[in-house]
């Protein structure tokens, strides 16, 4: 079982090497000003944590965006993370606002904790 510290670690391990590789993806969709904390991408799509909203980027399989969606923290009205399936278990993020549910699904084996852990700390600011 790792401690507080190691979970930080690899936490912070994991972030830097998603935001490496999807750096560039999202910089064209920042204000000025804005600032990635944290990027994760899914299956097909990514979801991004800036300093002041989430972004979502759905993309075709070839890679190019298919659409976006920027949910200001203000805006979300709960979340939530549950795992979904019996055998093909993944862990779906549930991010609630007040007109729509939108539901984030990580493969397995990925870090969608953190993704919880981030934008918990984010949205109860």
């Amino acid at each position: 079982m790792m401690n507080e510290g190691e979970d930080a670690g690899k936490m912070e391990k994991n972030r830097v090497e998603n935001s490496a590789k999807h750096w560039e993806q999202i910089q064209k969709w920042l204000y000025e000003g804005e600032e990635t904390i944290y990027t994760y991408g899914l299956l097909l799509d990514m979801v991004v944590l800036t300093t002041r909203r989430i972004v979502l980027i759905d993309r075709t399989l070839f890679g190019r965006e298919k659409g976006i969606l920027s949910i200001p923290y203000s805006r979300i009205d709960s979340i939530g993370l549950y795992v979904k399936g019996f055998w093909n278990r993944a862990h779906v993020l549930e991010i609630r606002t007040k007109g729509k549910t939108y539901e984030l699904e990580f493969k397995r084996g990925t870090d969608c904790q953190g993704v919880y852990r981030w934008l918990s700390c984010l949205i109860c600011e």
